[in-house]
C-alpha cells in the first residue's frame, strides 16, 4: 500500500493558497495520477486516530487526528517557495492505494493542519478533522424588535425559540404585548399545541387555528380562551395573562412531524446552512432505526431551544442519551453519529504475569484504573417538563409555603407543604388543624393531606449497592407495546368500507414482564385519553377478562387521531405510549354520466351585491337513490369579496333536498353552516401596513341519511352578512348517493 497527500498552504506573498502533492514512492505511475504532478516527499507514513469511546460513557467522540512527515527538499522540487508558505489551517487530504490502481484512490483522512514544525528540511504536520463548519449557531433567527410578530424593543436581537417533538410545559416568548401573542417555535410550521396553561391551570380546548399572524391577531377570541397560528408557531390569548403561561407543544413540522433524534439533528444542520454532503444521513437514519427497532421503542424525543448553542454541541447532546456519540468523521469530514456496542462473543486473554500462550498478546505494563459508576446510578429522565413552576407561579386556593418536617402539635393551614415519611405533602383542608397526620404510604391522600413527592431510598442510592426498590434484572423489566400507527382504507369522504358509522375493530395494548405476558393480570390496569378524531373508545379493565387491555368502541370520526395509553402495574404507572390512527383516503371519483347518476359536481358560483337573504348559490343537481343509500354533500369553498376599500363579509349556507321536480325543499341536518370573515383589504398595523384581500372559508359537509328510493334534487342556498359587495366562490360542490 502506498500513500498520497495533498496540502494547501497559504502563500503570504499572493494571499492565496497553493496545492502541494506528495507521494510515498518514487514511481512513475503514482507520480502522474489524476493527471497532476506528485513528488516523492513522504518520509514517514501517516498515523491516523479516531476515538469513539473513552470508557466513561461521556458520549463525546474526540476529534480525529493524524500525523505525517514530509521532506521539504522534495516539496521544493514541486514549488521552490514551499518553505516560505504558512501551513497552519491548510486543508489536507490523505489517500491510500496500491501501485497500478486507477484514480481515484481511497480517502484515508481529510482535515486541516493543527500545528507544524520544519526542522532540518523535515516538515512534520499534526492534523485534525475540520469541525469549523459545525460550530455555527443552531438558532439562526432573531427578533427585529420592530413590533408585531418581530417583538418589541426588549426582544431586539434575541434568538427565536425552536421546539421539536411533543414537549410538555414549555414557556413561550411573549412577542406582542398588545394582542397577547406568544411564540413557541419560529422556524416553520409546528404540528400542534395540545394544551395551554396559566399558572399551571388549563385554559381548555383551543378556540381554533389561523393560517397567518395577521388572521390570528384579527380573530375575536373570548377572554379565557386561546387560539393558534401553527404555520408560525404562535399562540394568542383572549385576554392579557394574569400569571405564567406555559403550553404543551407538538413542535417542528417542515413537512412531517419530526420526533426522532437523527431526523432532528439533520433538520438543525440543514437550517444552519450545512451542505447535505457534509452530513452523514446514513448514520443519522441508522440511529433512528436502532432506537425504534433494536431497542423496542418509538425513539421519540422532545427538545425546546431558547438559548444559543452550536450544531456540534446540540448533536453531541442529543446523541448522548441514545448511547451514541456525535463527531466529524476523519475520512469523509461529515458529521456522523455512532453507537458503541460489543459485537460477537470472542474472548481476548491478557496475562499480566509475564507468561502467555503463543496466541495471546503479551502484557508490557499493568495499572489498575478507576471504574465508571454502576449503571443503576445513572440518572434516567423521561417526558421532561420544560418549565418547573415555583410555588408563586401555581394557581392554588392558598399561598404555598414550605414548613419543614411534619409535627403533630403544629397547626397547619391550606397550602402548607410538610415533609413526612421521606416525601412532601400538601395540606388541602380549608380548615386549619393540628394532629391530623398524612396517611401512611402507600396511601397518598386523605381529607387533610395529598402527596406531592414520593420518598426515595437515599441511603441506598448514596451507598455502593443498588437501592432496595431498584429493578435490576431483565426478568423484571416491564414492557408496554402498542401499534404506533393504525391505518384504515377509506373512500374520499372518509367512510371506512364495511363499517357502521366508521366503527372499527378493537386495538390491543400488550404488557409483559421479562418476556411473559401480564396483560390480563389483576395488578395490571389501563387508562386511555382520546386526542380528538375518535369517539366512544373504552378500555377493558375487568379483572379476569380475556380481553383486558383491549380498546373497543372506536368510532373513527376524523381522518387522523391518537389515543394516549398509561398502564399501571402493581401501583406503578409506566411511561405513556401513544397509538396513532390515520385514514388512507381514496381519490374522489369522476362525475357520473347519464341523466341521474350517483355523483354530480359543479363549480363557479357567486352571490350578488344584494344577496342578504337566502339565495340559490348552487343550482339543483339530480341524483338517484337506491335502497339503503344516503345523500353525501361536500363543498369546501373559499370566497372573496369585491372592491378595494376596506370591507368584511361572512357567508351562511345550507344544503337542501327535494323529490326531483317537486321544488319542495328540506334542509340537510346540522344546518346552517357559517363561514369565516373575508376582507377586501386588511390593515395589519402601522409597521406592516395593508395585507391585501383575505379570503373567507366555509366547509359545507353534510349528510342526509336514507331520504328514500328515487330521484332527488339537491342544491345550496346562501347569503352574505352585508349588502354592497359581490361574493365569489372557489372550489367545487359535490353530491353523491351511496350507502
Amino acid at each position: 500500500m502506498q500513500i498520497l497527500a495533498s496540502i494547501t498552504p497559504l502563500d503570504p506573498a499572493s494571499g492565496s493558497r497553493v496545492t502541494l502533492r506528495a507521494s510515498s514512492a518514487d514511481n512513475r505511475q503514482m507520480l502522474a495520477l489524476n493527471s497532476v504532478r506528485w513528488v516523492p516527499a513522504i518520509v514517514r507514513r501517516p498515523s491516523i486516530s479516531d476515538e469513539l469511546f473513552d470508557g466513561n460513557f461521556t458520549g463525546v467522540i474526540n476529534d480525529g487526528g493524524a500525523t505525517i512527515d514530509l521532506a521539504m527538499f522534495g516539496l521544493k522540487r514541486q514549488d521552490a517557495n514551499a518553505a516560505t508558505y504558512r501551513y497552519a489551517g491548510a486543508a489536507v487530504t490523505i489517500y491510500h492505494g496500491n501501485i497500478g490502481d486507477a484514480w481515484p484512490w481511497t480517502v484515508a483522512f481529510t482535515g486541516i493542519v493543527d500545528t507544524f514544525t520544519n526542522d532540518a528540511e523535515r516538515l512534520s504536520l499534526r492534523l485534525k478533522v475540520n469541525t469549523a463548519p459545525f460550530g455555527v449557531p443552531v438558532l439562526t433567527a432573531t427578533y427585529a424588535g420592530t413590533g408585531g410578530k418581530e417583538g418589541g424593543a426588549d426582544l431586539k436581537f434575541k434568538v427565536k425559540p425552536w421546539c421539536f417533538g411533543a414537549a410538555s410545559n414549555v414557556e413561550p416568548v411573549l412577542i406582542d404585548v398588545t394582542n397577547n401573542v406568544y411564540q413557541v417555535s419560529a422556524y416553520g410550521p409546528i404540528n400542534g399545541v395540545t394544551a395551554c396553561y396559566e399558572r399551571a391551570a388549563s385554559f381548555g380546548a383551543s378556540y381554533g387555528n389561523y393560517t397567518t399572524y395577521a388572521l390570528l391577531v384579527a380573530a375575536s377570541i373570548p377572554p379565557g380562551r386561546w387560539a393558534t397560528c401553527l404555520a408560525e408557531g404562535m399562540i394568542r390569548l383572549g385576554a392579557p395573562a394574569a400569571g405564567l403561561i406555559t403550553a404543551d407543544v407538538e413542535g417542528d413540522k417542515p413537512s412531517t412531524f419530526l420526533r426522532k433524534t437523527g431526523e432532528i439533528i439533520n433538520r438543525i444542520c440543514t437550517n444552519a446552512g450545512i451542505a447535505s454532503g457534509s452530513i452523514d444521513s446514513t448514520s443519522l437514519n441508522g440511529l433512528d432505526t436502532a432506537l425504534t427497532t433494536l431497542l423496542t421503542g418509538d425513539g421519540y424525543i422532545n427538545l425546546y431551544l431558547t438559548e444559543q448553542t452550536t450544531v456540534m454541541e446540540i448533536a453531541q447532546r442529543l446523541a448522548r442519551p441514545c448511547n451514541a456519540a456525535a463527531g466529524v468523521h476523519p475520512r469523509t469530514g461529515k458529521l456522523y453519529v455512532c453507537r458503541t456496542a460489543a459485537i460477537g462473543t470472542s474472548v481476548l486473554t491478557l496475562n499480566a504475569q509475564g507468561r502467555k500462550k503463543p496466541a495471546d498478546p503479551g502484557v508490557l505494563a499493568c495499572v489498575e484504573q478507576d471504574v465508571s459508576p454502576p449503571y443503576w446510578r445513572i440518572e434516567m429522565q423521561g417526558q421532561r417538563s420544560w418549565r418547573v413552576h415555583s410555588a408563586s407561579e401555581i394557581a392554588f386556593t392558598a399561598d404555598l409555603v414550605e414548613v419543614g418536617d411534619y409535627a403533630g402539635g403544629t397547626t397547619y393551614r391550606e397550602g402548607n407543604i410538610a415533609t413526612n415519611q421521606g416525601g412532601r405533602w400538601l395540606y388541602i383542608n380549608p380548615v386549619a388543624s393540628a394532629g391530623n397526620a398524612p396517611p401512611t404510604l402507600p396511601t397518598t391522600s386523605n381529607s387533610y393531606w395529598s402527596s406531592l413527592t414520593l420518598p426515595v431510598d437515599y441511603s441506598a442510592v448514596a451507598g455502593t449497592k443498588p437501592p432496595t426498590n431498584a429493578d435490576n434484572t431483565a426478568a423484571s423489566q416491564i414492557v408496554v407495546t402498542v401499534p404506533t400507527l393504525v391505518e384504515y382504507d377509506a373512500d374520499y369522504l372518509g367512510v371506512i368500507p364495511g363499517t357502521t358509522s366508521n366503527l372499527v375493530g378493537n386495538v390491543s395494548i400488550r404488557v409483559s414482564r421479562g418476556g411473559t405476558s401480564i396483560k390480563t393480570d389483576t395488578g395490571t390496569t389501563y387508562a386511555i385519553t382520546v386526542n380528538g378524531g375518535i369517539t366512544g373508545a373504552v378500555v377493558d379493565n375487568t379483572t379476569g377478562s380475556g380481553t383486558k387491555g383491549d380498546i373497543s368502541g372506536i368510532t373513527f370520526s376524523g381522518n387522523t387521531a391518537s389515543i394516549d395509553c398509561v398502564v399501571t402495574v402493581g401501583g406503578v404507572a409506566q411511561p405513556r405510549v401513544t397509538i396513532n390512527f390515520a385514514k388512507r383516503l381514496a381519490a374522489a371519483p369522476a362525475p357520473g354520466g347519464g341523466s341521474n347518476p350517483k355523483l354530480k359536481s359543479t363549480s363557479g358560483f357567486a352571490l350578488g351585491t344584494g344577496a342578504t337573504s337566502y339565495t340559490v348559490l348552487v343550482a339543483p343537481m339530480t341524483v338517484t337513490i337506491a335502497t339503503g343509500e344516503s345523500l353525501y354533500a361536500t363543498a369546501p369553498l373559499d370566497y372573496e369579496i369585491s372592491g378595494t376599500t376596506t370591507a368584511s363579509r361572512t357567508c351562511t349556507a345550507k344544503w337542501q333536498y327535494s323529490v326531483a321536480g317537486a321544488n319542495s325543499w328540506s334542509d340537510f341536518p346540522s344546518s346552517p353552516i357559517y363561514g369565516s370573515l373575508a376582507y377586501s383589504d386588511y390593515f395589519i398595523n402601522s409597521s406592516e401596513g395593508w395585507a391585501g384581500a383575505i379570503q373567507g372559508y366555509i366547509a359545507m359537509t353534510q349528510t342526509k341519511p336514507t331520504p328514500g328510493v328515487g330521484d332527488w334534487d339537491v342544491r345550496v342556498i346562501a347569503f352574505q352578512s352585508t349588502s354592497g359587495r359581490t361574493m365569489t366562490f372557489y372550489g367545487s360542490a359535490t353530491i353523491e348517493a351511496k350507502v
